[in-house]
């Protein structure tokens, strides 16, 4: 599950999968267009909205081409398929294969949560970017490991992919992201960037920053249609 599936688990306590009995998908729902968003720059100090600067940190710090996409509607045909069954259960189609997964619905979100937990090692960095999203895991258990492993903790979770219903469809958020961390000194430079992942930035992205930090992000949502 190449672009969709990726690292999202939060440090959190065990919550419990509530289901909104009221809310049952059925059919069939294919995916038809990628909605693109322009890329947005953020530091501590607020949002940078002059694109020249946007657009030269970007090509300052990315390591990866294709990381942000140009903004607007893209075809995405033929990317994700997924059908309802019954039980609150439904299958997910990518291109590499197919998943049955758990149904959670929760208002207008849908999660689909698999049925195997899977295990997360944890760094300091990783549980910094945790704050920076919307959605975590809905049942996820996190415990400490010894230091000389070079981890900070390790994170039992069941991995959940992430929509909102919205009319007749159904939109998956995806976030491409460059995170750029300069330190006092000015010599130690850290960056992480992912490429379209499942989840959604949280509305005060800048407070969560630290002196030295700059987020790019580009936020997008796939849009499945029922068949």
């Amino acid at each position: 599950m190449k672009r969709i599936l990726t690292i999202i688990a939060a440090a959190v306590l065990l919550q419990s999968c509530e289901k909104d009995s009221t809310t049952q998908y059925s059919g069939t729902y294919n995916s038809k267009v990628l909605e693109v968003s322009p890329v947005k720059l953020y530091t501590s100090k607020g949002e940078v909205t002059d694109a020249a600067i946007v657009s030269s940190f970007v090509k300052r710090y990315q390591r990866t081409a294709s990381l942000f996409s140009s903004d607007g509607n893209q075809k995405a045909e033929g990317r994700l398929k997924i059908d309802f069954l019954a039980g609150n259960s439904a299958q997910v189609t990518e291109a590499q294969g197919y998943e049955a997964r758990s149904v959670i619905v929760k208002g207008s979100d849908i999660y689909l949560q698999a049925y195997t937990p899977s295990v997360r090692m944890n760094t300091e960095e990783e549980s910094f970017f945790d704050k920076l999203v919307v959605y975590a895991p809905l049942s996820a258990v996190t415990t400490m490991v010894p230091f000389t492993t070079g981890f900070t903790s390790k994170t039992e979770f069941k991995h959940c992919l992430y929509a909102n219903k919205s009319g007749d469809a159904i939109r998956f958020p995806m976030l491409s992201y460059l995170y750029v961390s300069v330190g006092a000194n000015k010599l130690v430079i850290k960056m992480r960037e992912m490429q379209q992942f499942n989840n959604l930035l949280v509305s005060d992205a800048s407070k969560k920053l630290n002196d030295g930090d700059t987020l790019a992000v580009q936020q997008s949502y796939l849009v499945l249609n029922r068949q």
